[in-house]
């Protein structure tokens, strides 16, 4: 009987298996990273395919024979959009143009062809298109900006209490504040720190019946910058945004940038943030990138030259690059490459390609009055 045919038995369980973890993802409210979810068209699509080929699949019809190929073709490049190209920094168009030129190579080496000449100028063109998306595959790493806000988001707003020794209580008081609670904070020898509650608005009270400057009150936000509270002072804050927002009540309070030079005493500070900026800046590149300078200046090198060969498609690659360039290991010695260099790459491939456009509308007008 045709239903007892194998093909379309396999066809049909496959089927029946992608449809049941397709309804329970949806059906249960699994995580949106799981994989059938994320691509529910594609898979649907790979189940219509592979029930339409479970029919066909021992036909010996010539058109049917042709149909069989282009749905084999397109269902092992939805697997591969799947499985490969989400975990690949290309995008679908070249991992489409990466997917057709491997299929051809292997058309050119299985099937036979009597004229030899084009089939070696075939195979040829294949293999340098392969070999061009290979090469962007290794050395274009800079398909998305690098994400501070993600960054900044996942910082704290951090209190804390610096003294060189413990003082007596009666000495001084810090009363911390806001809508629901108030405490009092007691200092203590050495550094003591305090994560405050985002989305929300604080006094903060220091006085001390000393001016003991070897005691501090400071306050950093998830931008990195510093706010130094001396003894005698009151102020109010938020922390709504990434940048601290406060109004001074009394005495005296000073203001450290993230971008400013830090005085000595408060250089650790500048140093540990930076660091921990610079680590979440190249855990979004991949492992072989983060630490191996001279493999990134040859992916700086690539980038610059596609981005003049190709302005449209991997100028923003390039400037994804610049956000990336304070983090990077060359970028510390290749003082001469800066903001400054990269400006002028991208406007000169912006030139290149409206030139190009303008060349290209010139000659449309001049076929539309021909013809």
């Amino acid at each position: 009987m045709f239903f007892l045919k194998t093909p379309f038995i396999i066809s049909l369980l496959s089927s029946g298996i992608i449809t049941l973890f397709l309804g329970l993802t949806q059906r249960f409210g699994l995580e949106s990273k799981i994989i059938f979810t994320q691509h529910y068209i594609k898979w649907i699509l790979i189940l219509i395919f592979g029930v339409i080929l479970g029919f066909i699949w021992k036909s010996k019809n010539k058109n049917t024979q042709i149909l069989k190929k282009i749905f084999l073709i397109v269902e092992i490049y939805l697997f591969l959009l799947i499985f490969i190209q989400s975990e690949s920094n290309f995008s679908q168009g070249e991992f489409l143009i990466f997917y057709l030129s491997g299929m051809g190579i292997y058309y050119e080496t299985f099937y036979p062809r009597t004229e030899k000449r084009k089939k070696i100028f075939l195979m040829s063109c294949y293999g340098i298109i392969n070999l061009f998306f290979l090469s962007i595959a290794l050395f274009i790493q800079w398909k998305k900006p690098f994400d501070e806000q993600k960054f900044l988001n996942q910082q704290n707003y951090s209190l804390y209490l610096i003294s060189n020794e413990t003082p007596y209580k009666n000495y001084y008081t810090i009363n911390l504040k806001n809508s629901l609670t108030s405490e009092s904070l007691q200092l203590l020898s050495g550094i003591q720190q305090k994560t405050l509650d985002k989305n929300s608005e604080f006094t903060l009270l220091f006085s001390s019946l000393k001016n003991n400057l070897e005691q501090k009150v400071l306050i950093k936000d998830p931008s990195g910058n510093l706010l130094e509270i001396f003894p005698q002072s009151e102020i109010s804050f938020s922390t709504y945004d990434t940048t601290l927002i406060y109004k001074k009540q009394g005495g005296k309070i000073k203001w450290y940038p993230q971008e400013s030079i830090f005085p000595k005493k408060f250089k650790n500070f500048q140093k540990n943030y930076k660091k921990l900026k610079k680590n979440f800046a190249l855990s979004q590149l991949p492992v072989r990138f983060r630490s191996n300078a001279k493999l990134q200046k040859i992916s700086r090198i690539y980038t610059e030259r596609l981005g003049k060969i190709f302005p449209f498609g991997y100028k923003n690659a390039l400037e994804n690059f610049q956000t990336f360039l304070p983090y990077l290991s060359f970028s510390g010695v290749s003082k001469n490459y800066n903001q400054t260099n990269i400006l002028k790459i991208l406007r000169s491939t912006t030139k290149i390609g409206e030139e190009k456009i303008n060349k290209g509308n010139k000659y449309r007008e001049y076929f539309k009055k021909l013809f």
